[in-house]
């Protein structure tokens, strides 16, 4: 995976630990090959999953309308809702958003306090779990 697609995962995890929520990410296809990717129903042709910067995720015990909410509010790459199949997509190419199986784009909630800074923030966030050896993705 590209180094900025882990750090928005890093970002993404450290913001729901720190706020008590669940946070052990689930990944559900990462890295694509060309050939895997071509064989699979819905997929961009040009997807960045066959790039490594792209995932399909969740997160049990989080809701794919929040997760996707927060992923929006970090403002990085794009973000598509797939509520039916349980997971979001997020990825480190153009800001944008989608949802699949219905036509209304969320804005994030009250519950994501306030947009975030992922230029700024990440490193806050990281500053305050040096220690917190379980903050891991799980594959």
């Amino acid at each position: 995976m590209s180094p900025k697609l882990l750090d928005l995962l890093y970002l993404i995890q450290v913001w729901l630990r720190i706020n008590r929520l669940p946070y052990k990410i689930l990944v559900n296809s990462g890295y694509r090959t060309p050939q895997h990717n071509s064989k699979l129903e819905g997929a961009a042709k040009q997807s960045l999953h066959i790039k490594a910067m792209a995932a399909d995720i969740r997160i049990p015990g989080l809701s794919v309308d929040n997760l996707g909410k927060l992923a929006q509010a970090i403002g990085v790459g794009g973000v598509g809702f797939y509520p039916t199949k349980g997971f979001i997509h997020v990825d480190v190419g153009k800001v944008r958003t989608w949802r699949v199986a219905e036509s209304t784009v969320l804005e994030p909630e009250h519950w994501i306090v306030e947009l975030l800074d992922p230029s700024t923030d990440a490193q806050w966030l990281a500053n305050l779990a040096p220690d917190w050896p379980e903050l891991e993705m799980l594959a």
